[in-house]
């Protein structure tokens, strides 16, 4: 079964090289281009941001907030503005941040 993913804006190596693991994994996903957010109603348990959507955080925040939404995301500043998973390329190298960490210092 192909899991739906709905994406905002291009995704850099990160979110490729997660796509390719999960499908190596035998958890093929598909991901899906959101439109219109925030306002779109679309049901989806993961959204993930892509780099090129760094300077509408601010927009994009609110929906960071919604129940059963797990939030991944390349921008910089993405855990910052509320997301959960934050995939940050340093040289060579890719940087995980995680809200939860963020919040607990």
């Amino acid at each position: 079964m192909t899991s739906r993913v709905l994406r905002v804006g291009s995704g850099g190596a990160p979110v490729r090289a997660l796509k390719r693991r999960l499908a190596a994994a035998g958890h093929p996903v598909e991901f899906i281009e959101a439109r219109n957010l925030p306002a779109t109603n679309q049901v989806c348990h993961v959204l993930v941001v892509g780099e090129s959507q760094g300077a509408r955080l601010d927009e994009l925040a609110p929906v960071f907030q919604r129940p059963g939404l797990l939030t991944v995301g390349e921008p910089r500043d993405f855990v910052a503005a509320g997301g959960g998973i934050g995939f940050v390329q340093e040289e060579r190298r890719v940087r995980v941040d995680l809200r939860h960490l963020v919040e607990l210092r």
